[in-house]
């Protein structure tokens, strides 16, 4: 049996397992150092589950680095649009040229396909790391993208006296160079700080929280916030029976959904005990408050509890999820707001087993580290958890069953291997991107490995249609993105009403029938695969089916002086478009002449034939669509 954790360890096991070797030695836990977390991902689907591409992708490596000693962390993903994501981390590097160390990570997918990596420039006084890139920890822990191409990324740099948070931000796809992010007055040195957690709404309106250094050897939150482009950091709240000194307090997470109402989440030490810690944004106001962590298997004291993630779905909807102190080690747990309109209310935590391979219920040292929401009963969350002897193999379960099992790391993974999903991301309940860290076989790297969902694919393009007689003939383009998985059919419906044609994903076109001529429409197709339907394509052009007018009918015929003039009654249908004009005929429909004045009423005069002449007239109605059939034939004799 493990022991328990003692608070400080339990504030920083889901921190290490997260940043990896990466992690600043002040903070790192000893169960990590001592290599007794050989950790594997946990992914939890608290609801539905979640489609991924069945083989998991390795990212790229900085290509200035030598091919040994290479870690990679990835902390963080946000999407501007569905699979177009950022990645941010860190890249422990070492080039011929230089020792190891490390460097902020930027990486991109789009469609599925994962970009270069991009090494982002820390501010100007920062330094290269020593002593094999792990005695202090640059990187990026947190991301948050508004749109495709701007997101905005928070981190810790090293410095001569330390560690200091910074920001970069990216604009239409151009990232800045790092900005120090400024901490409260009371800090000891502003050196000893580091920024966690992110959520930006636009890019000048985004909610950072962390951890800073202050007077008596505490570590406690912060919180910033920026307005047009500049930050202000203000200390975070804590509980009224939170320690005053030696006080382990962090913010690891924050999830806003207006400028003025956010919950972080993290933990802070209360005598004996390490609590979950509940910071909420209320009309410009931070309170804070206490999470209970779950009763079955915890410790009657030291719980050694932490939250070290949050996602909202709605005003004060969220889910968080972090580990609690147990009897047999560290267990992961998840908690639900249920708050009301101005305040968020969290009932007792709950919590998640894991894979039978290991001690239940709870495991020993097993955490969640990451959770994304599309709903109250949409949300996916991931971590770590432990067997007896090591830590590994990602999980998925249902929050229902709060049962875990093994998922799949990248065909590189090595057998005796450590690994933790680090974060993850949902476009809807049956989507969701997830990335974390493991071993490669072979070399001892540490990798950064991302299963990208596959999706509904995106709309077909480009719409045309053909009208036809009570049909319309429709032709699209394929869509630019299937959602990692073959479009199956297309489906094109005609409004007004619910006419409808299907076309298999080999053909780019299909005739709906049923239509009403005369009637105007619109159509849009949507592309379908095995995931779901996309959104429907944009609504082509307004059309109006229609057919030849049917035939007119010849009432009288009156002779003329080399002329005659004729009444008739109009087609009994137009056939759905209107009638332009009368073509008549007097060779039996071998030759056709337009009416001379181009009207549609009757009567119709013809002049300048010949005198005294026998004629046999036809004639026939013209619309868009073309001629009717011809009408009855009369004889007419021309006056002389």
């Amino acid at each position: 049996m493990v022991r328990p954790l003692s608070p400080l360890d339990s504030a920083l096991f889901g921190r290490a397992l997260r940043h990896g070797p990466t992690f600043s030695p002040w903070r790192a836990h000893r169960w990590w150092a001592a290599g007794l977390l050989s950790s594997l991902s946990m992914l939890i689907p608290l609801a539905a589950n979640a489609s991924v591409a069945p083989s998991p992708l390795t990212f790229p490596l900085p290509a200035t680095s030598v091919t040994s000693g290479q870690d990679v962390n990835v902390n963080s993903v946000s999407c501007g649009s569905v699979n177009t994501c950022v990645f941010v981390g860190t890249a422990v590097v070492k080039t011929a040229t230089s020792t190891r160390h490390d460097v902020p990570l930027v990486l991109t997918e789009v469609d599925g396909v994962l970009t270069a990596p991009l090494l982002v420039t820390p501010p100007t006084d920062a330094i290269m790391s020593s002593k094999s890139g792990r005695s202090e920890r640059t990187g990026l822990d947190a991301v948050s993208c508004v749109a495709t191409g701007d997101c905005v990324a928070v981190g810790t740099y090293a410095t001569a006296s330390g560690f200091a948070p910074f920001v970069a931000t990216e604009s239409s796809g151009i990232w800045s160079l790092g900005k120090r992010l400024p901490v409260p007055t009371n800090a000891v040195s502003s050196n000893n700080a580091d920024a966690l957690g992110l959520s930006c709404l636009t890019l000048s309106s985004c909610i950072a929280t962390g951890s800073y250094r202050v007077a008596g050897e505490s570590t406690v939150p912060f919180i910033s916030s920026n307005a047009s482009g500049s930050w202000r950091s203000i200390a975070a709240p804590l509980p009224s029976d939170a320690d005053t000194n030696s006080q382990v307090a962090f913010l690891d997470a924050v999830s806003c959904w207006t400028p003025g109402a956010c919950v972080a989440v993290g933990s802070y030490t209360a005598g004996v005990n390490q609590s979950d810690l509940v910071a909420s944004l209320n009309r410009g106001v931070w309170t804070t408050s206490a999470v209970s962590g779950p009763t079955t298997g915890a410790l009657p004291s030291s719980e050694a509890n932490a939250l070290n993630a949050v996602s909202c779905w709605a005003p004060w909807s969220c889910a968080a999820v972090g580990q609690y102190g147990t009897t047999s080690g560290v267990g992961s747990t998840v908690s639900f707001s249920v708050g009301g309109a101005n305040s968020a209310t969290w009932p007792s935590s709950q919590w998640v087993s894991t894979p039978t391979v290991s001690p239940t219920p709870p495991s020993s040292l097993s955490t969640l580290l990451t959770v994304s929401c599309v709903g109250a009963t949409s949300c996916v969350a991931g971590g770590s958890y432990g067997t007896p002897t090591l830590q590994h193999a990602d999980v998925v379960t249902s929050l229902s069953s709060r049962q875990a099992s093994a998922a799949t790391l990248p065909t590189s993974a090595a057998t005796s291997q450590s690994s933790a999903l680090t974060s993850d991301v949902c476009f809807t309940p049956t989507a969701c991107l997830v990335t974390g860290t493991y071993t490669q076989s072979g070399t001892g790297n540490v990798e950064g490995h991302v299963s990208i969902p596959q999706t509904p694919p995106l709309p077909p393009t480009s719409v045309t249609v053909v009208a036809g007689n009570e049909s319309a003939r429709v032709s699209w383009h394929a869509p630019t993105y299937d959602g990692l998985s073959p479009v199956t059919q297309y489906r094109v419906t005609a409004t007004p009403g619910n006419s409808t044609c299907v076309s298999s994903p080999a053909l780019d076109s299909c005739t709906v029938l049923g239509l009403t001529n005369g009637v105007s429409y619109r159509v849009s197709v949507v592309a379908s695969n095995v995931v779901g339907d996309s959104a429907p394509s944009a609504s082509s052009s307004n059309f109006t089916p229609a057919t030849v007018p049917s035939a007119p009918v010849i009432t009288s015929i009156t002779p003329l002086i080399g002329g005659w003039r004729l009444t008739f009654t109009a087609p009994s249908t137009t056939g759905g478009a209107v009638i332009r004009t009368y073509e008549y005929s007097l060779t039996m429909g071998a030759t056709w002449h337009t009416r001379p004045n181009g009207t549609t009423g009757s009567p119709l005069s013809v002049a300048g034939l010949q005198r005294h002449h026998r004629y046999r007239v036809m004639i026939r109605a013209i619309n868009a669509r073309g001629a009717s059939s011809h009408s009855n034939t009369v004889t007419v004799t021309t006056k002389s």
